[in-house]
Order: structure tokens, then C-alpha cells, then sequence
């Protein structure tokens, strides 16, 4: 390690020289892998290490796991930014459970168009994770300095758009980071144990049994658990499994095409100022709080430029529709809002036309120096709120939990979708911390379908399904929870009241918090009939008010983990009065 550390050498036979090594541009990482004993590999005459910042295949097993064997102790299904993190903060602690996340892709993402910003609560979720992800996504991403808003008349051979720059460091809610997407889980990925991760799996349902869960999967056996963490998406298949009565996901009446081009030091593109944010919207805000078109371009760090353009369009408009529904989408009834992807031929001419209807010409140059194929085009979708659906984050049987998006999908307006999902991450990682059972329940007969509820006697909670919802018997499955136990047993109803107080603790955190962003952030989709009754809500409020209340709900969030429901000094977000918060309707704050 001090010769790496001193530019003698990396891995034998080939040595590194001091301008390798400082040529290895996330120096954090570099650090890191030392500290874990990983010596970083050189390639060439021993001139260059491989830089981390660079696409390479995410460590994960696509083996079968040993289901025959083993009872995993947390199944985080989903390989995303939230499962990721939970893993991470899981992995980190002194915690007698073996975990592991089943992603369905073939392996974990390393190339996306997708740019998230992350600052205030997320950092403090992520701190409290592991220590060393918030100061290698610092290193990564781009420290937002100002922004830069250019509005422009909706009317034809109009002057040049009014300018308007505001400074954004010191304003509520602290420094904000730029980041790419796939970056953020790569700095996951790294802190994971690659043994932790199956890739392959693609959850099709699950049936909760006496001391565990049934995890299916689509061509792969099924996986027996003590605990399921619903980390699946947007389109979660074990969120459609566990509400039958949820609609699936809605559409938000936008269209939207985002981009990242390799543009170090605006060498291809003029495009931006180190940690700029420039917003290009065509008119002035009105009462709708709609615009006709708008487009950022931000500095998304690592010598990257992200672009985003997003219309309103009252259904979703894809430039090529697909026909059917997509490989990883669990609901058949939701075809008309499969489209999209990376790379849709016909999708740059047809950005570049809205552009130019604009008059958006610096956007317009960024466009076109864009290839295609980074281009992704997508209609933006949430989930309805899981009050409003009378329903928690938990299973009837309690040993499934719903995590980031599969939770709370939200319009990304105010920017919190993957920061609250790694407050979720966070708070279930404290739950699991307090409550976790010191134990494990000895049986030696099979698994048998799970038959009261939490706290009442309910018919069995079987749930399961293949891609084309056929039922899949329960009684294939052969495994013995016997065979996994730790030396110190307890009953069934020991280990399921522990997992209980796991469950209501993460409840009691994130439900009311999570339904009442979501609501907040429906207010910017495009989509009268959703954002309308939300406004009215609030009331009749003047521009000042509005941005009041907007500057009130970004300083609440920064108050994280502080007050989850509200801030007792605002005058827009107050916590809800004892009692009230969910919807009349919703759900108790117990299980």
C-alpha cells in the first residue's frame, strides 16, 4: 500500500509511475481501495491505471443462488440507487444477516443519460449509511455554484430571452452535488460485497409463509427470506403483488429527453460555467404553474454536460411506440405507457425540432452535438400515494417492505426522488438495527402459506405470478428453514414480532413524509385533472407566497432526520395535528 501510495508500484509485473497514479481521477476511490487491500491494476508500459470514473462491468453473480440451503435473512430485490445503499449500510454493520439484493437486469447498469442532484437530507441519509459515500460522490459530481434562468416570449421573432442569475450556495438546503446516475452506483456498488449481488433474478411475485417469504422469480428458483425489501421501481412488480387494489403507475402529462455528452471544458459544446445550472423555459410561469417547454443544462461533473427537455403532453408520446409491454414491466394493463428507451431513432430530429419552434439556440447547439444514442426519451410517471390507497409500506403479513420508488415514485420536479430514497434506506437500516431479531425461528416442517394477518386472522396472503399472471403453486417449493438456523433459536412469533417492530418503526417514519412529497411533487406534472386539485389545497396563493412555500419545503427537508413530518416553525409545511397524518381513509400508524 505505501508503494502504490508512493508511485513504486501497483500489481506486479508492471510498474506505476507517480503520473499514473495522479492520473487516477477519483482519488477517493484510490484511497479506498487501498484501505480495503485492493491494489489498483496498471495496463500499457506502466504508464496509466484504469481510471474508476470509466464504464466497466458492475461486480455481481448471475450463479443460481443455493436456495436449497440457505434462508436469506434480507432480500433487497431491486439493484438500483436505494437497494444499493441499504445494502451498503447493511454490509457496514456489526449485524448478524445475510443479505442479499436480486437485480433482474443481466448485470447492474454502467451506462445511463440520467443526472441526479443530491445535497441536505440525502447527504445526511448517506453519511449515516457508510462514511465513505458521501465523500467520494462529492468527488465525483459537480458543487452547483449558480443557476442561470433564460425565459424566452412564446411569441414568434421575439428580443432576446431575459436572464436572470442567482447564486445557489448558501440558500436553504444546503451545498447541492450534480451527479451522474451511474456514478452514484458505482460508489454504491463498490462499498457492496460482490457476492451480495444476483443479477438475472426478475421478480414475477412472492407468497409470505409461516416464519419467511417466497420470493419468485421468472426462470430462476424461488428464494425463501426472512425479510423482502421491495426495491423494484417505478413498475414494481411486488407492489403490484401486495396492493391489488393499487391502479399501477400514472402517467404525469409530460414527455421528457435528457442527454449526458462528454464535453470536458465545453471542448465540444460551449455549454456551461464549472457548476452552472442554466434553465431555458419558453413564457413566464403562469397560475397553472405550467410552462410550454423547458430545458436545463447543467454541469454533471467528470467533464460531462447533462440536457433535459421537458414538454407537456396530455398522453404519453413516444417517438416510436413498442408494441406490448417491456421485458421488465410486471403489468401487462399498463401498455400504453411502454415506449422510449435510450437511443430511439427518430428522437434527436424530433428534440431539435422542438427546439428550434423555441427559439432555444444554445440548447439547440448542445442538441446537435449530442449522438443519438445517448439521447433517452421517457413519459414521467409516479404512483399514486399510499395513503390515499389505504395502504402502508408493509405486507399484510409484515415481511415485505416497499422501498424508494416502488414506495414513491414522484414527478422529479422538486429533485427528491432518490434523496428520499435514501432517507428510506436509511431509516430501515436503523429499524433493522433496533429490532432485529437476536435470533432465528427453528422448524423442521416446510414452509407453510402465512394465515393471519398483522394482529387479525386473515385467509392465507398468497401471492405470486409469472409474466403472464398465472399462479404458481406454492407447494414446488421444497426448502427447509431448519437447515438455516443460527445456534440461538426462538419461535416463529418471536422472530415475527421483531420484524413487526421493524416494519411499524419504518412506517411511523416514512409514511406520512413520503405521501405528503409525493402530493407536493404532483403539483408540477402537466396534467390538470392530478395538479388542480392539489393547488386548491393550498389555497389561492400569490407568486410571492409560492415561492415562500417552496423555499419553507426546501428548508424542512434540510432539517433531515429532524422533524420527518413537518417544521413546527413553517407556515406551509407544519406537522399534520396528532392523528391526522394520512388522509381520511388511509392507514393507522400502526401495523
Amino acid at each position: 500500500r505505501d508503494g502504490c501510495i508512493s508511485g513504486k508500484c501497483c500489481t506486479e509485473p508492471v510498474p506505476c509511475t507517480e503520473a499514473a497514479l495522479s492520473g487516477f481521477s477519483n482519488r477517493w476511490t484510490l484511497r479506498m481501495m487501498l484501505g480495503r487491500g485492493i491494489t489498483p491494476r496498471c495496463s500499457g508500459k506502466g504508464a496509466r491505471v484504469r481510471n474508476s470514473m470509466s464504464p466497466r462491468p458492475a461486480l455481481c453473480s448471475t450463479a443460481d443462488a443455493d436456495t436449497n440451503s440457505d434462508i436469506v435473512d434480507v432480500a433487497i430485490v431491486g439493484g438500483g440507487l436505494a437497494g444499493l445503499a441499504l445494502a451498503c449500510g447493511l454490509c457496514s454493520r456489526d449485524l448478524p444477516v445475510r443479505v442479499r439484493i436480486y437485480e433482474a437486469a443481466p448485470q447492474l447498469r454502467t451506462a445511463t443519460s440520467t443526472l441526479i442532484d443530491l445535497g441536505g437530507n440525502a447527504f445526511s441519509a448517506l453519511e449515516a449509511l457508510h462514511p465513505d459515500i458521501v465523500p467520494a460522490l462529492k468527488e465525483a459530481g459537480a458543487l452547483r455554484t449558480r443557476a442561470v434562468f433564460h425565459r424566452y416570449s412564446k411569441q414568434p421573432n421575439a428580443s432576446e430571452p431575459e436572464q436572470e442569475v442567482i447564486p445557489v450556495q448558501g440558500r436553504p438546503g444546503g451545498a447541492s452535488y450534480g451527479l451522474r446516475w451511474s456514478e452514484v452506483q458505482r460508489v454504491l456498488a463498490d462499498l457492496v460485497p460482490p457476492e451480495v449481488v444476483q443479477c438475472g433474478y426478475r421478480v414475477t411475485g412472492f407468497t409470505e409463509v409461516e416464519g419467511g417469504v417466497l420470493l419468485h422469480f421468472k426462470d430462476k428458483p424461488d428464494v425463501l427470506a426472512r425479510l423482502a425489501v421491495a426495491a423494484d421501481g417505478v413498475r414494481s412488480a411486488l407492489r403490484a403483488t401486495m396492493l391489488p387494489q393499487d391502479p399501477g403507475p400514472r402517467y404525469l402529462g409530460h414527455m421528457n429527453w435528457n442527454a449526458l455528452l462528454y464535453n470536458p471544458d465545453n471542448s465540444v459544446v460551449d455549454a456551461h460555467q464549472p457548476g452552472e445550472m442554466q434553465v431555458h423555459i419558453n413564457g413566464f410561469m403562469g397560475d397553472s404553474g405550467q410552462w410550454d417547454r423547458s430545458v436545463y443544462v447543467l454541469d454533471a461533473g467528470g467533464g460531462y454536460t447533462f440536457w433535459q427537455l421537458r414538454i407537456p403532453s396530455p398522453q404519453p408520446a413516444f417517438t416510436q411506440a413498442t408494441e406490448g409491454t417491456s421485458d421488465f414491466s410486471a403489468e401487462p394493463k399498463l401498455a400504453q405507457l411502454v415506449g422510449g428507451g435510450l437511443g430511439i431513432p427518430g428522437s434527436k430530429a424530433r428534440v431539435e425540432q422542438l427546439l428550434t419552434a423555441a427559439g432555444f439556440e444554445l440548447p439547440l447547439r448542445i442538441v446537435q452535438a449530442t449522438p443519438e444514442s445517448a439521447i433517452f426519451e421517457r413519459g414521467l410517471l409516479d404512483r399514486v400515494p399510499l395513503d390515499e390507497l389505504g395502504a402502508g409500506l408493509a405486507s399484510a403479513g409484515g415481511r415485505v417492505l416497499l422501498l424508494g420508488d416502488a414506495a414513491h415514485a414522484m414527478h422529479p420536479g422538486p429533485g427528491q426522488g432518490a434523496r428520499t430514497a435514501f432517507e428510506d434506506a436509511h431509516q430501515l437500516m436503523e429499524a433493522l438495527l433496533h429490532h432485529w431479531p437476536p435470533c432465528s425461528a427453528a422448524h423442521s416442517q416446510q414452509p407453510r402459506p402465512h394465515t393471519g394477518s398483522l394482529g387479525s386472522d386473515l385467509a392465507p396472503h398468497k401471492h405470486s405470478g409469472d409474466d403472464e399472471g398465472n399462479t404458481v403453486p406454492v407447494d414446488n417449493k421444497r426448502t427447509e428453514l431448519s437447515e438455516a438456523t443460527s445456534p440461538l433459536a426462538c419461535t416463529v412469533a418471536e422472530e415475527q414480532d421483531a420484524l413487526l417492530n421493524v416494519a411499524n418503526q419504518y412506517q411511523a417514519a416514512r409514511l406520512a413524509r413520503i405521501c405528503r412529497l409525493q402530493r407536493y411533487a404532483a403539483e408540477n406534472c402537466g396534467l390538470a385533472s392530478i395538479y388542480e386539485p392539489l393547488k386548491a389545497t393550498s389555497g389561492n396563493l400569490s407568486p410571492e407566497d409560492r415561492q415562500a412555500r417552496r423555499s419553507e419545503f426546501i428548508t424542512w427537508l434540510s432539517q433531515y432526520p429532524s422533524n420527518p413530518t413537518g417544521d413546527p416553525t413553517s407556515r406551509f409545511w407544519p406537522p399534520p395535528p396528532p392523528g391526522q397524518e394520512s388522509l381520511p381513509g388511509g392507514p393507522s400508524s400502526q401495523l
